[in-house]
């Protein structure tokens, strides 16, 4: 399951790659694939924090008589939590990678103030794909099922409303903070390269 979400979590660094390659080659119909591959796949990187969920049916500790915790011994509890945790970090970064060579493309077309617009409805759409994947229990590829819309259409609640919002503000404060260090290490590295010039 864990190694099949991170596959998933990948194909959005995948697209995103490929969009930017054929758009310096200037191969519009690709370019443009590529770019709804992108938004297609994405929210299955941010997703993928919601397989914690797997972790429920284990115990981790007990408590004693004397309101003390004593923690399991079990070896495949801990690997699963580890397990679990590695495939979470390692998607959701890939997924916030992704999203960053997108931003860095729009801005190079477009004004700040709306590639901050267009990336808050990325959130939100994200957000209620997570909705979708995970209480709906649909995949990407089932977009193109009749199915899904009138599900969809029965499933606007203010549960869903407020899971696909709550996801969305998650989506932006992983990125915020992937972002900060991105554009840290990349203004050090452009400080460290003048001085190297001098």
């Amino acid at each position: 399951m864990m190694v099949w979400n991170v596959f998933l979590a990948f194909l959005p660094l995948f697209f995103a790659v490929f969009f930017i390659l054929n758009d310096e080659r200037r191969i519009w119909h690709k370019t443009l694939l590529c770019g709804f591959m992108w938004l297609f796949f994405f929210p299955n990187a941010p997703y993928i924090v919601t397989d914690i969920i797997h972790l429920q049916g284990i115990t981790f500790y007990s408590i004693t008589k004397s309101s003390t915790a004593v923690y399991t011994t079990n070896f495949l509890s801990w690997m699963s939590l580890v397990h679990i945790s590695i495939g979470i970090f390692i998607g959701t970064w890939a997924g916030m990678l992704s999203l960053i060579i997108i931003h860095q493309w729009l801005l190079k077309k477009m004004s700040r103030y709306l590639v901050r617009g267009i990336l808050l409805i990325i959130f939100i759409i994200s957000g209620y794909a997570i909705y979708i994947g995970r209480i709906m229990r649909m995949n990407s590829w089932d977009i193109f099922m009749p199915a899904l819309y009138s599900q969809i259409s029965k499933n606007i609640t203010l549960f869903s409303i407020g899971f696909s919002l709550l996801f969305a503000l998650y989506i932006f404060l992983i990125y915020s903070f992937f972002s900060f260090i991105f554009f840290s290490l990349a203004a050090e590295n452009q400080s460290n390269e003048r001085w190297i010039s001098r």
